[in-house]
């Protein structure tokens, strides 16, 4: 069993320097320190640092205080690539800040001999601009003037002359699946985005790097896959597509963050009382318990109470408690069990973090369900539960 990693404060500080202040990557960091990326996520999360998603896959913003460094690097006759594989971005981006901050720029390196044997040879072959170019580290534009200047004649819009075979088609969809970028994908197989595009559609593989379920009355994804693929393969797709559709709804990307549950959301007994919607019978019966005593409430379900938080995941959630009580104490009604569970936790720690700043006090009551209050109000109809949850609030009081 390998031994457990354990971090001093000051490599913990060191590690929260590189990650906050200089941005390097979670991978970079874990090189530095000769441990996995596995290791550095886990460690950002414990001190609740927020872990951003995309961040492997599209790098880094650049931070203000380093344009300054990238403008000197250029300046001192680092190439456009050289920098932006320090700051992991692209090259465009490079150009926009020098071209933002009125820095005169060199012209691209020439294309040497071998080089231009390749282009041409790649033009023979099918090749497109787009492919080579970014192969050789050169602009597309610039691959068009080079066949141009050797008396190759070009066609208004160049099509690729490559043709792949159905197996290949089927590898490439694979690949796609499987997150291997756009680029790469391009340079592997000799053929540029758009007849890419009309591949995926052929597969009805999604192109626009969205993983969204299919419209309803469409056929299911899973289903088309395994007459295209076999059983053992589209299982294998699918998962990976609920995968990435399941960390592209995640945190910010859910269209229901920042927002409050729907009616009808929760595993709880729902209803209304006072025109006040409920979610459990220990929330309708803690009303019934402050109305009896003449206790001042509201729901707190409201966007000046929404607290945002971190899941176990280290994704961005937000959560509103169920009610003001007195005008000061925010009351969140669980279950005594559930109180120890790990998002229950992270959101009380978020909910005091916020009273502490708003002069609030958070409460988590575990209320008892008072069933003869509960049956007393719905026979005066001031509780009107939804869907069938009368008939089965009138079994239940009967079992008990």
């Amino acid at each position: 069993m390998p031994n457990k990693i354990i971090f001093t404060n000051e490599q913990v500080n060191q590690i929260k320097d590189l990650y906050l202040v200089q941005n390097l990557t979670i991978d970079k960091i874990a090189e530095l320190h000769k441990v996995t990326s596995g290791v550095i996520s886990k460690l950002l999360r414990s001190l609740r640092i927020p872990i951003i998603p995309s961040q492997r896959r599209q790098g880094l913003k650049i931070a203000p205080k380093q344009i300054q460094l990238l403008i000197n690097l250029y300046q001192s006759g680092k190439t456009a690539e050289e920098i932006a594989q320090i700051f992991c971005i692209s090259t465009g981006t490079i150009f926009n800040f020098l071209k933002k901050h009125k820095i005169k720029t060199r012209h691209q390196r020439e294309i040497t001999i071998e080089e231009k044997e390749f282009i041409l040879r790649a033009y023979k072959e099918g090749r497109t601009a787009a492919s080579i170019a970014k192969e050789l580290g050169f602009s597309s534009p610039t691959i068009l003037r080079c066949w141009q200047m050797n008396g190759i004649i070009l066609p208004i819009n160049i099509k690729t002359k490559t043709t792949l075979s159905e197996d290949q088609e089927k590898q490439l969809c694979q690949d796609y699946i499987n997150l291997i970028s756009k680029d790469k994908l391009e340079i592997k197989y000799q053929i540029g985005w758009r007849k890419l595009k009309k591949i995926l559609n052929k597969y009805n593989i999604p192109s626009n790097d969205r993983y969204d379920y299919p419209a309803k009355g469409h056929r299911p994804l899973l289903e088309i896959w395994t007459e295209k693929f076999g059983k053992e393969t589209a299982a294998i797709m699918f998962e990976n597509y609920k995968e990435k559709h399941s960390k592209r709804c995640a945190g910010e990307g859910n269209p229901m963050y920042g927002k409050p549950s729907p009616k009808g959301a929760g595993n709880g007994w729902k209803g209304w009382y006072k025109e006040v919607y409920f979610r459990s019978l220990r929330e309708v019966s803690y009303l019934i318990y402050l109305d009896k005593n003449n206790i001042l409430w509201t729901p707190a379900e409201k966007k000046e109470f929404t607290i945002h938080y971190l899941d176990y995941k280290g994704d961005k959630r937000t959560y509103r408690p169920d009610f003001l009580v007195n005008g000061n104490i925010l009351v969140e009604i669980k279950p005594k069990r559930l109180h120890n569970s790990p998002t229950i936790q992270l959101k009380a720690a978020a909910a005091i973090d916020f009273c502490n700043k708003h002069n609030l006090k958070y409460e988590l009551v575990d209320f008892p369900i008072n069933a003869n209050d509960i049956l007393e109000k719905l026979i005066y109809n001031e509780i009107k539960f939804d869907r069938d949850y009368k008939e089965k609030f009138l079994n239940y009081i009967k079992r008990n």
